[in-house]
C-alpha cells in the first residue's frame, strides 16, 4: 500500500519516516535534568592536557614525552596491567579565585564506536579554593571496546550549576 501511495520514488517515504523517528531516541543523558548554566568569572579552566597512551603515541626523540608514557604505565608488571592502563587521559586544570567552596567537575564524551552515546565521568572536590585538577581516564576495556574519544566537554558545577566549561571543537 505504501508503494502504490507513494509510487516508485520512496524519497517521500524516508523524509516522512525520519518526521516520525526522534532524532536522539537512544540518548539516555537528553532526559536527564540538566544543571543551570551560570557562568562564575573566578571559576576558569586553565589548562587541558590529553595524554593518548595508546600505540598511537610517538615522542620523537623527546625525553619528556617518553617519560610521560612511562609515567602512566608506572606499575603495570604484566601485559594485562599495561592493557588495562592503555587509552586516553584528559588532566584538566582549573582555578577556583574566589571563596572556598564545593565543587564537582564532570567530564561528558563520545567514543568513535558509540556514535551518539554521552558518557559521564564526575569528580568531587569537596573544598576548592585556588588552583585544582581533575583526572579523568577513558582506558581499558572501554577504551578498546567503544573506541578513542571523539568529542567532548569538560564542566565545573557548584550547586548544580554549571560555574565554567570547556569543550571540543566537535560537541
Amino acid at each position: 500500500m505504501i508503494a502504490r501511495f507513494f509510487g516508485k520514488s520512496r524519497l517521500p517515504f524516508l523524509a516522512l519516516l525520519l518526521l516520525l523517528v526522534p532524532a536522539h531516541a537512544g540518548d539516555e543523558t537528553r532526559n536527564a535534568v540538566r544543571p543551570n548554566l551560570a557562568l562564575d568569572p573566578k571559576v576558569k579552566v586553565t589548562k587541558i592536557h590529553e595524554v593518548r597512551n595508546d600505540e598511537s603515541y610517538h615522542p620523537r626523540h623527546n625525553d619528556a614525552l617518553a617519560f610521560e608514557k612511562q609515567y602512566w604505565n608506572y606499575g603495570a608488571i604484566d601485559a594485562a596491567q599495561i592493557e588495562a592502563r592503555r587509552g586516553q587521559i584528559y588532566v584538566i586544570s582549573w582555578r577556583n579565585a574566589g571563596t572556598a567552596d564545593r565543587f564537582v567537575t564532570r567530564f561528558e564524551y563520545r567514543q568513535s564506536h558509540t556514535r551518539d552515546q554521552v558518557k559521564v565521568q564526575t569528580v568531587d572536590h569537596p573544598l576548592v579554593q585556588g588552583n585544582a585538577r581533575s583526572i579523568f581516564q577513558v582506558t581499558g576495556e572501554e577504551y578498546r571496546h567503544d573506541g578513542p574519544v571523539e568529542a567532548w566537554r569538560f564542566t565545573v558545577l557548584r550547586n548544580n550549576q554549571i560555574v565554567a566549561e570547556e569543550r571540543s571543537f566537535i560537541w
